[in-house]
């Protein structure tokens, strides 16, 4: 019908896009009917992710050039209405004795700082969204409440990891803080104990399933209030910073 208002597609980006938790969240979003910008820095997860029509962007969220990479990926787009940060390393040394510095400070640089950057780079679009969600993946393990009552029984865990996903949960923290006064809301997720590369020994959830949990959480709205929340098999669970 003519004069009958365009509905644009809603638009996703998804850092970490290659492999895991963040192909399986591209893959689920392009089922949704997004427009899928996902980062990656192997060519071979660029052509699996153009193939299934999706937009791969080669670039490194340890690198400031990630902004640049976002600018010309995003120039053709309205906003943004869901970020995610997924991407991730693990870094090993549960003790003090085989801690390495440089394991720490790499940790915080993708763990937490990545997602600083691509938070900067995409915040002009996250403004222009009418409901715009960042949603930052941390883990349970970013817990210092947990932390502090001794952990999880049976599962060691690295310094590094421990120290970078708090890092990122006070990021999120700090920018709910300042953009929800914006319209835009900042959820630090633990998305379940994934299955995979580096899994913990209780490990017990496929990386689609996860997906499906945490964009059901975004599609009916529950992923708001820049809280610490795990999308379930019986809902929306919130934790303890």
């Amino acid at each position: 019908m003519d004069g009958a208002p365009v509905t644009r597609p809603r638009c996703a980006v998804v850092t970490g896009a290659g492999r895991g938790l963040g192909a399986a969240l591209a893959t689920d979003l392009l089922d949704r009917g997004y427009r899928v910008f996902g980062l990656v820095r192997k060519e071979e997860h660029a052509v699996a992710l153009a193939r299934q029509g999706g937009i791969p962007v080669r670039a490194d969220v340890t690198s400031d050039l990630v902004a640049a990479a976002l600018h010309a990926a995003l120039a053709a787009e309205t906003s943004v209405d869901l970020l995610v940060n997924n991407a991730a390393v693990i870094r090993f040394g549960t003790e003090l004795s085989s801690v390495r510095s440089r394991d720490v400070l790499e940790s915080i640089d993708v763990n937490c700082v990545g997602a600083l950057r691509t938070v900067q780079a995409c915040l002009p679009w996250l403004r222009r969204s009418p409901r715009a969600v960042v949603l930052n993946v941390s883990s349970r393990h970013g817990s210092v409440a947990l932390a502090a009552a001794g952990g999880t029984t049976g599962v060691p865990v690295s310094y590094a990891y421990r120290v970078s996903k708090a890092a990122l949960n006070m990021l999120s923290v700090a920018m709910h803080e300042e953009l929800k006064e914006q319209g835009i809301d900042v959820v630090t997720l633990h998305p379940g104990r994934l299955r995979g590369a580096n899994a913990p020994p209780d490990a017990d959830l496929r990386a689609d399933e996860a997906a499906r949990r945490v964009l059901d959480g975004v599609d009916a709205g529950l992923l708001t209030g820049g809280r610490f929340l795990h999308p379930g098999a019986r809902g929306v669970a919130e934790l303890e910073w």
